[in-house]
């Protein structure tokens, strides 16, 4: 049984019992294995309780689950074992072996949610600089059409004003010694 490849990441020791205590036929082995995941998903359950505060349920870490098992079995045995690993303990459950370990795989697991929440945050920020990005050609257009607009409004009161002076002239040049306006 190769649970890890199966799964493509390191088994909890929950998957590793499950795998180990149930028969084909989905039932479990004995009384004892069927026990230990009825308290153990128990545990799970009460671990996934949304908060007081916030109301969110708080996910769970392969290490939480592993904990949860180590707790439910009652901690290794007379020679070093926990129950119901097997020849799969290694495997599932070396980080509660050496503490060392055990924070290393607690960051490893940190490190790939901050990982994916950065990848996540860039992305998010990837958008926004391109909304900003924009929002200032649209305002930098924006100030030119205004500028060209009052460019034509100049042009065009000048040419008015012009105009009223040709008139001026016109009307002076007709009766000299009028002042007409």
């Amino acid at each position: 049984m190769d649970l890890e490849r199966e799964l493509a990441r390191q088994p909890t020791c929950m998957e590793v019992f499950l795998k180990t205590h149930k028969k084909k036929d989905g039932s479990f082995v004995d009384s004892r294995s069927q026990t230990l995941h009825q308290q153990m998903a128990e545990r799970v359950t009460q671990a996934y309780q949304p908060s007081v505060e916030g109301g969110d349920s708080q996910s769970l870490f392969t290490d939480a689950l592993n904990e949860i098992y180590y707790d439910v079995v009652g901690g290794k045995t007379k020679n070093s074992t926990l129950y119901g690993l097997g020849s799969q303990e290694k495997v599932a459950f070396d980080c509660l072996r050496n503490p060392a370990d055990r924070a290393s795989s607690s960051s490893s697991s940190e490190m790939q949610s901050l990982r994916r929440e950065n990848q996540e945050l860039r992305t998010q920020l990837k958008s926004i600089d391109e909304r900003m990005t924009d929002m200032d050609q649209w305002r930098a257009d924006e100030e030119k059409r205004r500028s060209d607009e009052e460019k034509r409004r100049a042009e065009h009161d000048k040419s008015n004003d012009d105009l009223m002076a040709q008139m001026r002239q016109i009307v002076a040049n007709f009766t000299p010694g009028v002042t007409w306006f």
